[in-house]
């Protein structure tokens, strides 16, 4: 388990509190590598997770960022064993490693890189510093805009078309995505996934633990989902098979599974790798997805779905794409709240 210490950042990284306030000119004003480091961090934390709970620490030193899972952020109930935890600073490490490319930092990134500090998910080194690509700035709004779906979705239509042209075309360290375009597969998945509520809703531990994270107290913590569960859209809803298409027959969403070969931590990490990637580029496009993993927990329920994914391969997630009703955008901690001293561990 780290444990944390608060360390005193710069003028310049507490001047944004908040990382939603963060914006790509802001970079400009930057200096030395680790002020440039610390302030990229701010994209790494709009990365999306399990019911917000936001289970990442940082550790910046001249030339390195380190990922940590904070365990303390745990959800017990629904992720039992850390899947969606680990997953989650997964993402936030590549969203991280998508800014860093942007404004044209060269680094090389492992995974679980010391065996001797277990929560140590990914590990920066910072090769060289070189020049901004030519769309930095889209990559970068592109992830400060980008929102996971609550308020459910816009009649608005989308070609499948759009949605394969920004997916990955070859395998990444064994992960890909796998969209569900067979309209009985697709009505399957979201059938299991509202199984899996109902089989959820009678147990009243899960019900408190979503009580304690979708609760209007959570904007004091800046984490979790700020709001009444009765203003929320049930899961029901947002994962509807009747959401599917339009009355013209013309496609609104369209639900994707990211897969791996292997079900152990470092598929968990690389499958929230590539779904960072894949966000942020649907992102670029106007487009949010729905995002769900802990049907897939219970085995009844990952039974009837796994005829829809690849053969030899294991489900991680589940992805429903579409363009998303405007709801309020989930808090997030600021950078004193989430970063460790470089030299303090376990």
């Amino acid at each position: 388990m780290v444990t944390r210490q608060k360390n005193q950042l710069s003028g310049d990284q507490t001047r944004i509190c908040n990382p939603r306030d963060i914006r790509p000119l802001d970079y400009e004003g930057m200096d030395s590598i680790p002020s440039k480091l610390r302030h990229l961090l701010n994209y790494a934390v709009l990365a999306p997770s399990t019911h917000n709970t936001q289970p990442w620490l940082f550790r910046v030193s001249d030339k390195t960022i380190d990922v940590l899972a904070d365990r303390s952020r745990a959800l017990a109930v629904i992720d039992p064993d850390d899947k969606s935890l680990v997953m989650s600073c997964g993402v936030a490490s590549g969203v991280l490693a998508m800014a860093l490319e942007a404004v044209g930092f060269q680094f090389q990134v492992a995974h679980l890189p010391d065996s001797s500090e277990p929560d140590l998910i990914s590990r920066f080194n910072i090769t060289s510093e070189g020049e901004r690509k030519d769309d930095w700035k889209e990559t970068l709004n592109a992830i400060r805009l980008r929102r996971s779906v609550r308020a459910g979705y816009k009649n608005k239509v989308f070609q499948e078309s759009e949605l394969e042209s920004i997916l990955p075309k070859n395998l990444k360290a064994g992960c890909q995505i796998k969209l569900i375009n067979s309209s009985e597969n697709e009505v399957s998945v979201l059938n299991a996934i509202l199984e899996a509520e109902n089989f959820r809703q009678a147990d009243k531990h899960y019900v408190r633990e979503n009580a304690s994270w979708i609760n209007p107290i959570r904007r004091r913590s800046k984490d979790g989902i700020p709001t009444s569960q009765e203003k929320m859209p049930t899961l029901g809803q947002l994962w509807s098979p009747d959401a599917i298409f339009n009355q013209k027959g013309e496609r609104l969403t369209l639900v994707g599974v990211f897969e791996s070969q292997g079900n152990r931590t470092i598929q968990w990490i690389r499958s929230g790798f590539l779904m960072a990637d894949v966000l942020v580029q649907a992102s670029r496009m106007g487009m949010s997805a729905a995002i769900i993993n802990h049907p897939l927990h219970i085995p009844s329920i990952y039974n009837s779905i796994e005829r829809v994914i690849s053969e030899g391969w294991t489900a991680q997630i589940i992805v429903r794409f579409g363009f998303a009703e405007h709801a309020p955008v989930t808090p997030r901690r600021s950078l004193l709240d989430v970063m460790l001293h470089p030299g303090f561990n376990t």
